[in-house]
């Protein structure tokens, strides 16, 4: 009975308790989408990310380690993080690229590309525009 009770309570309070950590120095355009923010989001203050970022959750946008400044990290518009997807910077991901589930992306991902694995290699490309 008490399940039945706390659970939708639960449901709406867990999004606020996530363990998401977006730098607030981080340049975001509008439209971010966190599929599954329990998941755990972490975003370095190195990056700009364009519009309509999907991040489906489990995911990190850092660094390699040494010295980088703002903007090493460039995203494009409607790019899409799979679940548990790592970014590691300096790297450029073009308009509309795919990086998919559990991969490592360290080099830079051209546009319409989709990219999987570790390290991420191109699948295949998709038109842009």
């Amino acid at each position: 009975m008490v399940r039945v009770v706390l659970s939708p309570l639960s449901f709406l309070i867990k999004p606020w308790l996530a363990s998401c950590e977006i730098h607030y120095g981080t340049d975001i355009g509008p439209g971010l989408h966190i599929l599954h923010p329990s998941l755990g989001v972490v975003v370095t203050d190195k990056a700009v990310i364009g519009s309509f970022f999907t991040i489906t959750g489990g995911n990190c946008i850092g660094t390699k380690g040494g010295k980088l400044k703002k903007g090493d990290i460039q995203i494009g518009d409607y790019v899409i993080l799979g679940a548990n997807a790592v970014v590691l910077g300096p790297i450029r991901i073009g308009d509309r690229a795919v990086v998919s589930a559990c991969s490592l992306a360290m080099r830079d991902i051209g546009p319409g590309e989709i990219v999987g694995g570790v390290p991420a290699k191109p699948l295949m490309r998709r038109p842009v525009g």
